[in-house]
């Protein structure tokens, strides 16, 4: 099984808040325990010389690959959205992780199979039981 972890990329420019960079850690950790490879978003050089048209390709491309979809959400990252967009029309069940519910763009309340996650104390064990149904 494969997981396409969705979420702010760490660049040398921009250091990611805590909460996501354990939470990228989690759900990496609960993919191994579920037989499931899970990378967390990284910047790829190759990735980022492609022109819009062929990136948006390669990224629906992936995430149709995906047997499952976890995302982490910032409320100033516009790709999360989008991709969890991709992920719910393409039938994919889609977790998505953030640390305040009034940053969420309402877009997300309206996709079929799109669970919220808010980050706390239950949510290594959540990511573990989403990752765990087929």
């Amino acid at each position: 099984m494969s997981v396409y972890v969705a979420g702010p990329v760490e660049r040398a420019w921009r250091l990611l808040p805590d909460w996501v960079v354990t939470c990228y850690e989690l759900i990496e950790s609960a993919s191994e325990r579920t037989g499931s490879i899970a990378r967390r978003p990284y910047a790829e050089k190759d990735l980022d010389a492609l022109g819009a048209e062929k990136f948006s390709a390669e990224i629906q491309n992936r995430i149709k690959k995906a047997d499952h979809v976890v995302a982490v959400f910032l409320p100033n990252d516009p790709s999360v959205p989008v991709e969890c967009a991709i992920a719910a029309l393409t039938g994919k069940r889609v977790m998505l992780i953030h640390n305040e519910a009034r940053g969420l763009p309402r877009i997300f309340a309206g996709l079929g199979g799109l669970r919220l996650e808010l980050w706390g104390s239950t949510t290594a064990n959540s990511i573990r039981r989403f990752l765990a149904i087929s």
